[in-house]
């Protein structure tokens, strides 16, 4: 197989300005909605009419934005987190109900931080991806069919493909964007699919009533405790570079800039303002799968965003347009102005070459050209991408490893698809989207993936796919599993111990069980009072085992033993 680091793009790239155009479309939609909910209501008000509409009572207590941002919400299962006063930082949640994958708006909404004082995008990552079979429709591909690879160009006398076809590398999305700085945000922002930032507070539902000193404690002992079991081995095993630390996706970006003298301070000014680089980074401590990794970041796109000045100057023809059912035609068009060129998207080859002069070299991504295949009888064959059909291309995939992920392609117009490693994706479910280096710092989540693995009944069968020998380190995810048992069976047959002497022998008061053990116990009891079967230790065991990872993590690191 043949790679290039580099390519000229001839064409641009209209996708991301016609996900856009539906944004400001949909969002001009709800600002009428809204200003004809609202006249309605004053208008009842003023003329002593009874409001019975609870839903137009409420959305009329709403400003503009809270109606807008719940509309995102319920309709297409995007959230939003504030990130400074008038900066909203959306992206969608597969898990909520509105959350709709081919719609543009979703696919726009990936990654998205919103000026909301002027309804301006001031960053984005990339767009989400759309699905093979999609791709294939909206280019007229058939996938058996290499000869529908290329337009239908008569102008043309060469045969011009209607994709890319690039390396999919592992990695985490960030956004560099200098601008962000006069709002008081971070230049470096992580852009992934799983930046869900609630579910950390769904994590620490029932540990939430900790008081400090406990979780003084917790925290004291599993340091003691991981430190006890894995000081000699955690220090070779790959993904991991610092003991007892972790580094923050900022300090990968930094870090893998400087091994690779690339100084993105360099560039000046007037070509970083109002534009965002997304990279890929690529980092031994930020390994997901393969355990070929390296210190790169790749540029896989730039966005340049229409100035503020320009926004605001166009939002302002919009707050100032009295709302009738007269003008609402008015406001559309003023919608569809604000979004024009609100976002352009850059070549990264075009941008790589403007910025080569400061001294500053960017990676972009490797371009597939060619496959090459070895016969029987030793002759090598050799096939550019374009000529070979998407199943051809789909069964070279599933000749290579479980850790090879796939293949990126991106249309003449900028969609992106995917072409997956089925094995790779299943390697990936089986290990979550959590890091699993055994650092002392990921304590929590190797915990939630052992819990997980054991509900799931598939502890053997990650064992046989991720432990491996490096050095002194064999068997350490064994090894890991193996401590995390004994944790929990020493809790369990504790609180047998402590539910044993306070229910039955009551030769212990139940005021004196401790902190951890007193619901469980209170389970326990309840569950003997049901049935009538004494409580004994095969069945706390059971019972421990059957309660959420989030139960059980703190109350095995409380207790100092």
């Amino acid at each position: 197989m043949d790679s290039s680091n580099t390519i000229v793009e001839e064409h641009k790239f209209r996708f991301i300005n016609d996900l856009v155009d539906n944004f400001y479309k949909y969002m001009g939609h709800a600002y009428i909605a809204y200003s004809k909910n609202k006249y309605e209501y004053e208008y009842n008000c003023s003329n002593s009419i009874e409001q019975t509409d609870i839903k137009q009572i409420n959305n009329a207590n709403k400003t503009f934005i809270e109606y807008f941002l719940y509309e995102l919400f319920y309709n297409f299962g995007i959230k939003r987190r504030m990130v400074s006063e008038n900066i909203a930082l959306l992206y969608y949640s597969k898990d909520l109900i509105g959350y709709k994958p081919t719609e543009p708006i979703t696919i726009l909404c990936r990654h998205m931080l919103l000026d909301i004082s002027i309804m301006r995008i001031v960053s984005i990552g990339i767009p989400k991806s759309i699905k093979l079979d999609e791709f294939c429709e909206v280019y007229k591909i058939d996938k058996t069919n290499a000869e529908t690879n290329f337009t239908n160009d008569t102008n043309s006398l060469n045969k011009i493909p209607k994709y890319r076809l690039y390396k999919f590398s592992e990695g985490t999305m960030i956004t560099y964007n200098p601008s962000l700085n006069k709002y008081s945000i971070t230049t470096i922002t992580n852009a992934s699919d799983n930046n869900d930032v609630d579910m950390d507070n769904v994590d620490n539902i029932d540990s939430m009533n900790l008081d400090d000193i406990h979780k003084e404690i917790i925290d004291t002992n599993i340091e003691i405790k991981f430190n006890q079991q894995f000081t000699y081995s955690t220090r070779k095993v790959v993904g991991t570079g610092c003991f007892n630390s972790v580094k923050t996706f900022s300090e990968m970006f930094e870090e893998n800039n400087k091994i690779n003298n690339v100084n993105l301070q360099n560039i000046p000014e007037e070509l970083i303002r109002d534009t965002v680089l997304v990279f890929n980074i690529e980092h031994p401590e930020n390994r997901v799968i393969s355990a070929n990794t390296r210190n790169c970041n790749t540029l896989c796109a730039v966005f340049k965003f229409k100035s503020e000045d320009i926004s605001k100057e166009q939002y302002e023809k919009i707050t100032n347009t009295k709302y009738s059912s007269d003008n609402e035609e008015i406001i559309k068009q003023y919608f569809k102005e604000l979004g024009i060129d609100m976002i352009n998207q850059i070549q990264v080859y075009n941008f790589k070459q403007q910025v080569k002069e400061y001294n500053v070299n960017l990676y972009l991504p490797e371009i597939i050209k060619k496959f090459k295949k070895t016969e029987i009888n030793d002759i090598v064959t050799t096939n550019n991408y374009e000529c070979l059909s998407f199943e051809d291309i789909e069964t070279i995939i599933e000749s290579k490893p479980n850790d090879f992920i796939g293949y990126i392609i991106y249309g003449i117009n900028g969609e992106r698809s995917k072409f997956n490693n089925k094995k790779y994706k299943e390697l990936l479910k089986l290990k979550g989207n959590k890091p699993i280096v055994i650092e002392q710092w990921n304590t929590k989540n190797l915990f939630n993936l052992y819990w997980r693995l054991i509900k799931e009944n598939k502890i053997n069968e990650f064992i046989y796919e991720f432990d491996y020998k490096i050095g002194d380190n064999k068997f350490i995810y064994t090894k890991l599993f193996n401590w995390f048992l004994n944790l929990v069976r020493t809790y369990s047959f504790n609180l047998f111990k402590i539910y044993h002497n306070s229910f039955v022998k009551k030769t212990e008061q139940k005021s004196s069980i401790p902190f951890s053990m007193k619901p469980m116990c209170g389970d326990l009891h309840k569950l003997y009072m049901s049935n009538k079967v004494p409580i004994t230790p095969l069945i706390v065991e059971k019972y421990t085992f059957e309660q959420t990872s989030e139960k059980i993590f703190w109350r095995i690191f409380l207790d100092k033993k």
